[in-house]
């Protein structure tokens, strides 16, 4: 989104509304019309490397979701990074685990369905971050109020 706020200025706003408006405080640049300015030429250069999805020998990592029946190269970016979890109701076709976010799980607790993990526990919201460590199983959250839990899948 920060991509797209920089080509597209009438981005900005909707970027803002989804955690941009916190990035820009933490350059110092809060709601300045500068603002692409502020940011360094390595963060942009960052930013442009990334890329809609990660693949290891076992699992896929993704934003939004993917389409199971379609190979990865053949995925909309729409859906890497907006579709939702719910929406994959069957193992993709590499037979690779898919980590996703973007759906938060409002029991504060990834949602393993086997061949698929959602790992949005709402820290946008107020509620835990989660990092999982996709070979163990294993996965660590905290929270705005210093707290910290671990757990298992």
């Amino acid at each position: 989104m920060i991509l797209m706020a920089r080509k597209t200025p009438t981005k900005s706003h909707s970027w803002q509304n989804c955690g941009g408006l916190e990035t820009l405080i933490s350059y110092a640049a809060n709601d300045r019309a500068d603002w692409v300015s502020l940011i360094p030429d390595s963060h942009w250069e960052f930013f442009e490397r990334n890329t809609s999805f990660f693949e290891t020998e076992t699992d896929i990592f993704v934003h939004g979701c993917v389409d199971p029946e379609l190979d990865m190269n053949e995925q909309s970016e729409w859906g890497l990074l907006w579709q939702s979890f719910p929406q994959l109701r069957q193992p993709h076709r590499s037979g690779k685990r898919v980590v996703c976010g973007h759906t938060v799980q409002n029991n504060g607790h990834p949602t393993n369905i086997g061949f698929a993990v959602c790992i949005d526990t709402g820290a946008a919201y107020g509620n835990w971050l989660t990092c999982l460590d996709s070979i163990s199983g294993k996965y660590w959250q905290a929270n705005e109020a210093g707290k910290t839990r671990e757990g298992q899948l």
